[in-house]
This record gives C-alpha cells, structure tokens and sequence, in this order.
C-alpha cells in the first residue's frame, strides 16, 4: 500500500491540469475542462504503473506511455549477460563464428586469409587455419560450420585459386581433409552439415548459361557429390536444415529476364526424395538474407531487406512486395506467423539458441553504423534485449549457454540465461 500511495502521489494532477505527461522525464501540463476525464486518466495510470513500474528512461521519440504498452526494447530484460571479449591481434572485421560442439573453441572468420580458433574461455588462439589461396567472402551466407561430432570444420567462400570453393580440416590434426573444386562459374553462398553429419550441403549462384546444379549434396566419407539439383531461375543464396535433417531450407530469387520484376521466395527441398516440395513465395530480400529453422521444426524464421526491383517506376526503381524486414513462417504450412520491420539493414545474421528459447538477429554495415544485435523470444513477438554495435556475425553454443558476437575489431561472448 505504501508503494500505491507514492505511485499516486507521483501521478496526481494538479488541480485543471493534464495527469498524462508526455515522458517521465519532461512534464507538459494542459488546461482540461473535465474533472472526471482527469479522473479517469490518473486511475488508469495508477494501474498501468502496478502492472509496470516507471523506469528512468527518457525516449524523445516514443515517450513513456509507448515504452509501458508498446515496447520497443528499451525496457531490456537483460536475458544476456556480457563475460569476456576476445583480444584479436588486429583489426579484423569479424565476418564468420561457430562453436565447436563441445563449446571448448569458437572459429572466428575475418575478411582476410586466416580463421583465428580460439580457446575462448582460456582467452587464447588454440590454431590458425588458412583458407584457399585467393578466397573471398563475398556474398557467402553462411561462411563456416563444424559438423555435429566435432570432428570436421568447413569454410566456404567464392572461388579460390584452382577453383576451390570449400575447404574441410580435420580437427584432430588441422590439416587440410578436402578442397572442394568446382570450375563452373558460381561461387559457394552457404554451407551446412546435415544433423547426422554424414552430408556435407552447398549452395551455389550459377549461371543461367551454364546448366549445373545449384544445390548439391556431398558424401563426407568420400567427398563425391550424392546428388544435386538445379533450381534455375530460382538463384538461391540463404540455406537453413531442419534439425532432423529431413529438409532443406533455400531462400532467394526467381529471376526472368525481362520486365517481370524478381520474385523473393523460400523452397523447401526434401532431402530423401531430392525435390522441391514446397514453395514460401513473397519472402523478403536474401542478397544479404539468413534464414534459421527453429530447434523444434515447427518454425522458419528469415530476415532480409524489403525486396527491391530496379526496372520498376519507369526505370526508376521500388519496393515490391510488401514492407517487412523480417519474417516467421509455419515451416508445415508456409503460413506466415508474423513480421515487421528493423529500420535500414546491411548485411544480417539469424540464430535460434538450440533450446529454441530466444530467436536472435544481427546487422553490419560498411559505415560502422549496424543496428546491432537483438534478442527476441521464439516466434520473434517479444523483443527482450538490444545490443548495440556493428554486428557481422552471431553463434550459439551448442548447449544454449553462451552466445558469441563478431564486430568490427571485436568478438565478445554473453552468457543467456
């Protein structure tokens, strides 16, 4: 009752003035012409402010009434919490993360020729591999990935000296396992082990003079091709496996010469019968895209810039397609769960933790102005925490215990709760 009391003392008007100010922070007062209308306002203040306690937080452009009924993350719950920053040589600008399985080593990817492997929580480099002579990132999605045992490490890239497109180390030793070659134009865009670890998965962005797969399927054992397909005039750049490895996330581009503007879409491979089964049309943008399949199957999450198509407006160009900049779907139906927006995007990351607890994005620009890093519940509804920075990369251990964010000159882990 004493907290009540101070809350009420804390809202109540003055005699013929307003009891809603438009922040915490700076008090406007306005002449009414109804008690009771001032009445009404101060009771339905004081049970907003049990439900919510005031916070100390001045926000100009939303005000306080919009951070109790309409948060924008500015109220954080802190569900992270930061615990080491590793102390990188020189200035990289971190561009790939991974965890090893058993949480022990963290790959750190930069734009140069090295993959720094740290010992994270002894804050020392354990190894340093070196890719492909030549190779770039590029437009890669998803650069790197350890396979489920451990016992392998992938990077992916665009094409390297001798047309290597991947290259796969053994852990154990850290030599070099396996180069993968490819001459045919299109680079490497993504890469991911299946959840058995027997397959290694690639995707590529051919061209359409050229008639070869798109999406290919390689033994890990022998390193040959199993299978492939070719998915032209869909160009697929974002990958993400459901996690009993029965399918196959693709997101990207139809792309028809012509005036037809580009047309953004997921398919959904099934990788026992090597088809396309299903088709999520209207998606965002994934030149820049992630896509992440929820620990549970239940949900695909992508996010990306609105799409764009340069011939519309009489040349002049426009948005097409509706104005969301990430999205969740129904990975069953392909209904859409929910979407939004998140300001202006450069390139973007997207993890769920493994306990599908938090779905978490980040974004980079080559400014240094990214939007940072956010962390939401699940189905992307809640935001729960913002962190601040220029963020190239997310990974999440395997255990869901600690999350790991690559910035310009910058690695820092967080510990979820």
């Amino acid at each position: 009752m004493k907290d009540l009391k101070h809350k009420k003392a804390l809202l109540a008007p003055e005699d013929g003035e307003s009891a809603a100010p438009s922040s915490p922070c700076s008090s406007v007062s306005q002449k009414t012409k109804s008690r009771s209308t001032v009445r009404a306002v101060q009771i339905l203040l004081v049970l907003a402010a049990l439900q919510y306690p005031i916070i100390g937080y001045c926000d100009s452009g939303s005000g306080w009434l919009k951070n109790l009924f309409g948060s924008t993350g500015k109220n954080m719950k802190n569900v992270a919490i930061k615990v080491t920053e590793l102390p990188e040589k020189y200035n990289i600008n971190v561009q790939g993360l991974d965890f090893s399985p058993n949480g022990k080593f963290l790959a750190v990817r930069s734009a140069d020729e090295f993959i720094n492997i740290w010992d994270w929580q002894a804050g020392r480099i354990a190894r340093t591999v070196e890719k492909a002579q030549g190779a770039e990132d590029g437009l890669t999605t998803e650069p790197m990935r350890y396979s489920p045992d451990g016992r392998l490490f992938a990077a992916c890239h665009e094409r390297a000296v001798n047309n290597i497109l991947a290259r796969i180390w053994n852990t154990d030793t850290w030599q070099v396992a396996h180069d993968i070659v490819d001459a045919l134009p299109g680079g490497c865009r993504a890469i991911g082990f299946t959840p058995d670890g027997k397959s290694l998965l690639r995707i590529s962005h051919r061209n359409h003079n050229f008639p070869a797969d798109d999406f290919i399927v390689y033994d890990v054992d022998t390193w040959r091709p199993q299978w492939g397909l070719r998915t032209w005039p869909f160009y697929p750049n974002a990958l993400a496996i459901s996690p009993d490895g029965k399918f196959a996330a693709l997101g990207g581009e139809v792309i028809v010469p012509g005036p037809i503007p580009d047309k953004q879409q997921i398919v959904i491979v099934d990788l026992a019968k090597h088809a396309i089964v299903n088709t999520i049309p209207d998606t965002v943008s994934f030149s820049f895209g992630r896509l992440a399949w929820s620990p549970d199957g239940a949900y695909l999450a992508a996010i990306g810039h609105r799409a764009w198509d340069g011939a519309a407006n009489h040349g002049q160009g426009a948005y097409v397609g509706g104005p969301d900049t990430f999205m969740v779907f129904d990975a069953h139906s392909g209904k859409q769960v929910t979407a939004g927006q998140w300001g202006e995007l450069g390139q973007l990351s997207l993890r769920y933790t493994p306990d599908g607890k938090y779905l978490i994005e980040g974004d980079v620009n080559d400014k240094g102005t990214g939007l940072g890093a956010r962390i939401w519940d699940s189905q992307h509804r809640e935001l729960l925490q913002t962190i601040p920075g220029n963020v190239g990369s997310l990974a999440v251990s395997k255990d869901g215990r600690f999350l790991a964010i690559g910035s310009d000159k910058k690695t820092t882990i967080w510990q979820l709760k």
